[in-house]
Formats: C-alpha cells, sequence, structure tokens
C-alpha cells in the first residue's frame, strides 16, 4: 500500500509539471501571437510608414503599389492623433469585412468605403471598419470617443484621396442600436437632408456649437460598439458624424 501511495505522488507531481509545461507555452504563444497582430495593425498605419519624400506628393499611388491593390482610394486621419490608415473600396459592402488590404482573407478586414459613393463627390461618405474586442484593430481608435475629453481634443478629421484632400469637424458621437436610416443616401429634397442630418447631431451624446446647412456633406464613420451599457442589443454601431468644412 506504501509503494503504491508514493507512486500516486510521483504521478501527480508528473502530472503537475506538464500542467504547468503546457500552461507556459499556451500563455507565450498566445502573448506572441497578439504581438505579431498589433505589429501588423501598426504597419497599416500610414504613420508608421516612413513614407519616402516622393510618395507625399501622391500617398495613394504609393499605397497602391506597396499592397498591390487598385482599390485602395483614401486615407482617412484622426487629426492631432496617431491615426492615418488607407481607406478601400470595391464593388460591394461584403469583399472587405473579410479580407485584408493586400486582399488576403482576415476575419479583421480592411476600412472600406461604400460602394454607393464616391469619395470627391457624394454628400454624404460612409466608411466602415471592425472593431474588436480580442484584436487590436484600426477602428478600435474610435472608441476613445467614448471619453469627452478625448472627443474635444480630437473634432477634426482628414480624408485624402488621389484627387483632394477634405477636411472634417465631427457634430456628432453616438451609437444606434435601431434607426439604421443614417446610411440612406438618396434625399427628396435639401430640406429632407438637412432634416436627416440635423436628426444625427440631435442624436449627439456630447453638444456641439456646429451648425450645419442644407447644403452640408457630411463623412460617417461606422464600427461595431464594444460599449459595455449596450452588450444586451444585438446590433449595436458607434458613428462618429462629420461635416465637411473645406
Amino acid at each position: 500500500m506504501r509503494v503504491a501511495k508514493k507512486k500516486a505522488y510521483i504521478f501527480i507531481f508528473i502530472f503537475f509539471l506538464i500542467t504547468i509545461r503546457g500552461s507556459y507555452q499556451y500563455f507565450y504563444q498566445n502573448q506572441n501571437q497578439r504581438s505579431t497582430m498589433n505589429v501588423g495593425v501598426r504597419q497599416n498605419n500610414i504613420n508608421n510608414m516612413n513614407l519616402p519624400q516622393t510618395a507625399k506628393e501622391d500617398t495613394i499611388t504609393y499605397l497602391q503599389e506597396k499592397y498591390q491593390n487598385k482599390d485602395i482610394k483614401a486615407t482617412i486621419t484622426i487629426d492631432d492623433d496617431d491615426f492615418t490608415y488607407p481607406v478601400v473600396q470595391t464593388m460591394d459592402n461584403d469583399y472587405y469585412l473579410t479580407h485584408d488590404y493586400e486582399k488576403n482573407k482576415d476575419a479583421l478586414g480592411a476600412i472600406y468605403a461604400d460602394y454607393r459613393i464616391n469619395l470627391d463627390t457624394s454628400r454624404k461618405i460612409l466608411i466602415f471598419g471592425h472593431s474588436s474586442t480580442i484584436r487590436e484593430t484600426p477602428f478600435n481608435e474610435l472608441e476613445k470617443y467614448y471619453d469627452e475629453s478625448f472627443f474635444q481634443k480630437h473634432r477634426m478629421l482628414t480624408l485624402e484621396t488621389k484627387n483632394n484632400t477634405y477636411h472634417y469637424e465631427i457634430f456628432s458621437v453616438h451609437i444606434e442600436t435601431t434607426d439604421f436610416t443614417y446610411m440612406n443616401l438618396n434625399f427628396e429634397s435639401s430640406l429632407k437632408w438637412y432634416a436627416h442630418i440635423r436628426k444625427l447631431q440631435e442624436r449627439s451624446w456630447y453638444h456641439t456649437e456646429v451648425e450645419l446647412k442644407s447644403d452640408d456633406d457630411i463623412l460617417i464613420l461606422q464600427t461595431c460598439s464594444n460599449h459595455p451599457k449596450y452588450k444586451n442589443n444585438k446590433s449595436k454601431y458607434l458613428l462618429i458624424v462629420s461635416r465637411r468644412v473645406k
């Protein structure tokens, strides 16, 4: 009995060592994987690319060549923040939900513009991107707008296309769970358009002094919200809504 008990103790000790070793390997591999993912996100950030001086005259062409992807049509920047990323656009709103800038399969996709709009001429620009609680994504940065102090310091956005550079002032930050008319692009009159953008402003969490006009062009950044208050809502989209100022 004493020998059997001793063998049992030895077995338990060996099992304990194997478990500890396995746990260490799992932790190390996951840390390494997370680190690799984060590096990938940072590399897509144009601020970290050290663009050649000659490329700065035509950033879009440089990015198209870098990623071998003609779908790159613009860049989006949060002013006074380390956030500048390529914007892709294709023939639908599905492909870049699951593909990255090099057209590789990736569940986190890319930042992309609604296929229905023209980035230079449409009065409403819609740009989408994933956010995640598990992996770092570019549009995780948008969730910093839950903090009003961040909003007050980062109220300007810049959209650069091959043809022009446009500046936008944010006038609404809110989470939408039921009314998805913000996706509408067609309005029968300037009056209905004005009513539409005023409704977006009225939903804002933060008061702004922005005075909207019926001929304003707007830009909406959309991502899925991870705000704990809305965890039980099936649909919850964080909207950063801005008007073109120049």
